[in-house]
This record gives C-alpha cells, sequence and structure tokens, in this order.
C-alpha cells in the first residue's frame, strides 16, 4: 500500500463502518508503525493546516 505523506490528507476518526466527517486537514511531518499487543498502531507527529467545526452528522 503506498501512502500519501506530501500535501495534505484528512484526519478521520475511524471505528466501525461508520464514516464521520474529517476532523481536520494535516500534513504528516513522522510516520512510525509497529506492533503494540498484537495490534497494528501508528504513532507520529503532524501539522494541522486547519481544523473543522465539530459535526455530528455522519457521511
Amino acid at each position: 500500500m503506498i501512502q500519501w505523506l506530501q500535501g495534505e490528507v484528512p484526519l478521520l476518526e475511524t471505528g466501525g463502518p461508520v464514516a464521520f466527517r474529517p476532523l481536520a486537514s494535516i500534513v504528516i511531518l513522522e510516520a512510525t508503525h509497529l506492533i503494540i499487543d498484537g495490534r497494528p498502531c501508528t504513532k507520529g507527529k503532524c501539522r494541522v493546516v486547519e481544523a473543522f467545526k465539530p459535526v455530528t452528522a455522519s457521511i
């Protein structure tokens, strides 16, 4: 899988089959993928370009 690491990407809340609107537009500065307790995790640094107002409606 190829990830887009140049330019802005949406910051999304995930969990379950429901899609939500983006929380913010970010630029990923650093990303590390690892396994913790048998589960894949990602940690890193990002720069927030724009934060969006929370909307309760799903997409």
